[in-house]
C-alpha cells in the first residue's frame, strides 16, 4: 500500500504541473525518478528482493535518467539504483511459492523473468523512442530558431544599409534632376532627345519618391502604412506602378473574378516584394510575363510565370538563407531574399519551381487571416 500511495502522490504532482503549464527542472525530474526507484525498491523488498524475477525493472528509471538528465544526475540515479539492488540482496521478505516442488518454483521464476524481460523491452522501446522524437523535435526547433535569427540579422543589416544608401542617394538624385531640367530647357526643340530626357526625369522622380516612402514608412504599423483595398484593386495598382517603372515590359494578368473580393491591408513592404519578383521575371523572360491571382476564404495565391531558363537547384535550395543572384554583376541578389522574408512575416510561403514547358514560376501563398480587413 505504501509504494502505491507514494507513486500516486508523485504522479498527481507531475500531472498538476503539466496542467498548469509549469516546467519541471532537471532537479525536479531527478527527484521524481528517485521516488520511482524508492517505490519500486520497496515493492521488491515485500516480494522477494533480489530473488524476484522482476528485479531488473530497477534499470528502467536509470535508462530514462541517462537519456534525458545531466551526467551528474544520471550517475546519482545509477548509485542509488546499485545501492537499492545491493540492499535487496541481503534484506527482503521471502517470496513464497506453492508447495508443488522445487521444479515448479524454478519454472515460475523463469516465467516471471520472461514476463519481466518482455515488459521491460516494451517499456524501454516505447519511452526511448518517444524521448528520442522529443529530443529531435527540440533540436529542429532550435535549428529553426537559429536560422530565423540569422535571417533577422541579415534583414537588420540590409535595413541599415538601405537607410545609409537612401541618405547617400538623395544628393546625387537632386543633382541629376537639376541637370535634366537644364537639358530639357536647352534641347526643348529636339523632340526625340526631349522625349528621352522626359523619361529619365520621370524615373529620377520615381527614385526620389521611393526614397521618401522608405523614410516615411520606416517603423510604421501595418494599419498606419497601408490602405484597405480589394485584392484585385491592390494587384492592379502594383501592376500599374510596375508598368510605369518598366515601360517596355510585356505582361498579362489573369485575376480571379468575384462580386465581392475580400479587402486586405498590406504595407509597402509587400508591394515592394511583389515588384521585386515581377522585375526578376521581366529580366529573365524573353516573352511576356504572366500573373495569375486567385483566392478563397482562407488564402491568396499569386503566381508569376516567365519564359526564362528556370531556377537552379542551388537557388531554390538556399531561398531565404543566402543572398544570391543569377544576373552576374547586374544583380545584387537581395530581391528574392527580401521577398521571402516579407512573405514569411505574413505567415505565407514563397515557392520557386520550373515549368515542364519551360520557364519558371514564383508562387506566393499568403493566409488572409493576417491581412484581411473585416470592415
Amino acid at each position: 500500500l505504501v509504494p502505491a500511495v507514494i507513486t500516486t502522490l508523485s504522479n498527481f504532482w507531475v500531472w498538476r504541473s503539466v496542467v498548469i503549464g509549469r516546467e519541471t527542472s532537471e532537479a525536479g525530474f531527478f527527484v521524481q525518478i528517485l521516488i520511482d526507484v524508492f517505490s519500486l525498491g520497496l515493492l521488491l523488498y515485500l516480494t522477494g528482493g533480489s530473488t524476484n524475477p522482476f528485479v531488473f525493472l530497477l534499470l528502467l528509471p536509470l535508462i530514462i535518467a541517462a537519456a534525458v538528465l545531466h551526467e551528474r544526475f544520471a550517475w546519482g540515479v545509477a548509485l542509488v539504483t546499485i545501492a537499492c539492488y545491493t540492499l535487496l540482496m541481503f534484506t527482503h521478505l521471502p517470496l513464497h511459492y506453492d508447495s508443488s516442488g522445487e521444479n515448479h518454483a524454478f519454472n515460475m521464476h523463469v516465467s516471471g523473468m520472461w514476463m519481466g524481460f518482455v515488459f521491460s523491452a516494451v517499456i524501454i522501446a516505447f519511452f526511448v523512442v518517444r524521448m528520442r522524437n522529443a529530443l529531435r523535435e527540440r533540436e529542429n526547433a532550435l535549428a529553426q530558431a537559429r536560422e530565423q535569427t540569422l535571417r533577422d540579422e541579415r534583414l537588420v543589416a540590409l535595413g541599415t544599409l538601405a537607410a545609409g544608401t537612401a541618405h547617400e542617394l538623395g544628393t546625387p538624385l537632386s543633382t541629376i534632376a537639376i541637370v535634366i531640367k537644364e537639358m530639357q530647357r536647352e534641347y526643348k526643340n529636339d523632340s526625340e532627345l526631349n522625349a528621352s530626357i522626359t523619361l529619365i526625369r520621370q524615373q529620377v522622380a520615381r527614385c526620389k519618391e521611393a526614397l521618401s516612402t522608405l523614410s516615411s514608412s520606416a517603423g510604421q504599423l501595418k494599419a498606419e502604412s497601408g490602405d484597405a483595398q480589394t485584392i484585385d484593386a491592390f494587384i492592379l495598382d502594383v501592376l500599374s506602378d510596375w508598368a510605369s517603372m518598366r515601360p517596355g515590359v510585356k505582361f498579362k494578368e489573369n485575376i480571379q473574378r468575384s462580386e465581392q473580393p475580400p479587402k486586405i491591408i498590406v504595407d509597402q513592404t509587400f508591394s515592394q516584394a511583389l515588384l521585386n519578383i515581377l522585375n526578376n521575371a521581366a529580366d529573365a523572360s524573353l516573352e511576356e510575363v504572366m500573373i495569375n491571382v486567385s483566392w478563397d476564404d482562407v488564402q491568396m495565391r499569386i503566381d508569376v510565370l516567365d519564359s526564362g531558363s528556370g531556377f537552379s537547384k542551388e537557388l531554390t535550395g538556399n531561398l531565404g538563407y543566402k543572398i544570391q543572384t543569377t544576373k552576374g554583376e547586374q544583380g545584387l541578389g537581395m530581391g528574392l531574399f527580401i521577398a521571402d522574408s516579407v512573405i514569411k512575416r505574413l505567415n505565407g510561403e514563397l515557392r520557386l519551381f520550373n515549368l515542364e514547358q519551360g520557364g519558371a514560376c514564383v508562387r506566393m501563398t499568403i493566409p488572409l487571416s493576417g491581412i484581411k480587413c473585416e470592415r
